[in-house]
């Protein structure tokens, strides 16, 4: 998160974080690659869809938002901490209606209350939100801690302006343990 938060405070979007572009280096240190999609943040400046890897991409590219904010790096680093818990990704769709009905299935039909401005989106003209979700948020990613479920909970919500900030997320009390490992029942590995 410290890459995501360094690069948002130098004004740019990632617009690609997924495990591919993540390297583990001798130091045990995590580098973010594959700049290939960045651009610089300008909220007066539309962006195109073809952002983000689709099984990591945040439900506002997926209903065509071009406004794209510093949240989508976030929504994608939620799904792939999500991922280590799960050791597979969390939204595994096969096109753009797939992947919102994975979603769907897994955070339930967003509500105009959770995400106000959901029917100014595109996509919403042409695109009906249904799809069963889970009984338990937990079910869908076994073996994570409260803190855990709770710090993705925040990454991935469905409205971008209600995303933590990547300072936010080092400021969660995920983070604010010596040991993170030592305090969760299981400790997530890389696929």
């Amino acid at each position: 998160m410290m890459g995501i938060e360094y690069i948002h405070g130098m004004n740019f979007i990632h617009r690609d974080i997924k495990p591919d572009n993540l390297m583990l280096n001798e130091n045990d240190c995590i580098k973010i690659g594959d700049f290939g999609l960045a651009r610089v943040y300008d909220p007066d400046i539309e962006m195109t869809q073809e952002a983000v890897s689709l099984w990591y991409r945040p439900i506002e590219i997926l209903l065509d938002s071009q406004n794209h904010t510093k949240s989508v790096d976030i929504w994608s680093a939620g799904c792939v901490m999500a991922e280590l818990y799960r050791r597979c990704p969390l939204f595994q769709g096969e096109g753009q209606l797939s992947m919102i009905n994975k979603i769907i299935s897994v955070l339930g039909k967003p509500t105009l209350e959770e995400w106000p401005t959901l029917n100014e989106l595109p996509a919403m003209r042409n695109v009906e939100l249904n799809g069963p979700s889970i009984t338990r948020f937990e079910d869908a990613i076994p073996n994570a801690s409260k803190s855990s479920l709770d710090i993705i909970r925040h990454m991935i919500k469905y409205d971008p302006e209600r995303r933590l900030s990547a300072s936010q997320v080092l400021e969660h009390e995920y983070f604010k343990n010596d040991d993170i490992s030592a305090k969760n029942n299981y400790e997530p590995e890389f696929p």
